[in-house]
């Protein structure tokens, strides 16, 4: 991960944990240890390339029987405050 200022997001979990080769897929587009039917094993995938296209970093933390974290770090907005304009409501423009 690069030097910078990050916001952090951890999220965790108290469950059964993952074995390290599960952890190593974990991120990996499609892979679940679901049974088949029951999850498209494309939510931590679609995590980690939203964080990493924004310049991020995502790592898991876990181990079996003590539960899991994972950790997401999102690089810090630097740049000047602006504030919102006020402007017509989607609804009404897309009617014009």
């Amino acid at each position: 991960m690069a030097a910078g200022d990050y916001v952090s997001i951890f999220v965790s979990d108290t469950g059964g944990g993952m074995p390290p080769e599960v952890q190593e897929k974990a991120f990996d587009p499609f892979f679940t240890t679901k049974e088949a039917g029951v999850g498209t094993g494309l939510g931590l995938s679609q995590v980690y390339g939203f964080i990493t296209r924004s310049g991020g970093h995502c790592a898991i933390e876990s181990r079996p029987g003590r539960g899991t974290t994972v950790k997401l770090y999102l690089p810090r907005y630097t740049g000047d405050w602006v504030a919102p304009t006020k402007g017509a409501p989607i609804a009404d423009q897309a009617a014009s």
